[in-house]
Parts: structure tokens; sequence; C-alpha cells
């Protein structure tokens, strides 16, 4: 078997809304001893971990995010909250030939509005201006509309 890539979608309902978060899942040839090994694995993982769908209550906009998997705990389950000190990953790894499990997290995150402004410095004060082109090189047109040199 040769390496395979799929993709889908996880669709979930929330608050009367679709939300849709692509994912990938690459399947791997397997050739690794033993079957175990990690380099046989199978890996999932989500290719936007945001939705474009938000929702607004008491005048604050929300939208839903994947912030990834960690292992499962005792008896195969998931804490109804994230544990400390764990941080979940962006990328699921099944073991070939055993059942795998773990947990995925997500929450609800408000929407906050990012204004970028870009500023130019020069880090040794004022910049010094570049030298416009010499005359000679500057193309002028004259008012015929023909293209001619000064």
């Amino acid at each position: 078997m040769t390496n395979s890539w799929f993709r889908g979608s996880m669709n979930i309902q929330f608050m009367g809304m679709d939300m849709s978060f692509p994912w990938r899942l690459h399947e791997t040839p397997n050739n690794a001893t033993p079957p175990t090994n990690v380099a046989n694995n199978d890996l999932l993982d989500f290719l936007s971990q945001t939705t474009n769908q938000t929702f607004t209550h008491d005048g604050i906009t929300y939208t839903m995010v994947v912030h990834g998997f960690t292992a499962a705990g005792a008896n195969n389950t998931c804490a109804a909250t994230l544990p400390g000190g764990v941080t979940p990953v962006n990328q699921f790894s099944t073991v070939e030939t055993q059942v795998t499990y773990g947990c995925l997290w997500a929450s609800v995150e408000q929407v906050r509005n990012v204004t970028v402004r870009k500023v130019v410095s020069s880090p040794y004060g004022t910049a010094r201006r570049r030298a416009s082109p010499s005359r000679a090189t500057r193309p002028s047109t004259a008012r015929s509309g023909t293209r001619t040199s000064p």
C-alpha cells in the first residue's frame, strides 16, 4: 500500500448553527516492523481550527475554536475539563492493530477584532531619502502624447 491522504469535515450543530471543521487523514503504508511501530501510525489533523460561524450574546460576538487532542484518561474516558498542565495538540495519531482513544477539546471564544498598523522607521534615526534618478534617465511626455527625452 502507498501513502494515501483523505480529507473530510467534522460537521457539528451548535446553537442552531451548522459549523464545519475540515480535517485530513494520512493513511501510512505500514512498512515498519513491528506493526505497532510509531512509523505505521495514521495521522489526523484539522486544517482549520476555527469556524467562520459566529453568534452574539449580550452584545459580544463568539465562535467555536477546536484546540486539539489529548490522550484519553483512565478507562479511555475524557475529563469534563482539560486537566491542568495538559496542552492539546492538533494531530491525532492512531496506533496500527490497536484501538486508539483520545479526547478532542474545543471552546467558545470571544471574537476580537484586531487592526494591524504598519509603521516603518529607521533604526538609526531619520531615514535618508533616496536620491531621485537623474534627469537624463527620466522619460517625459510631450503634449502630443509621444515619448521624448529632455
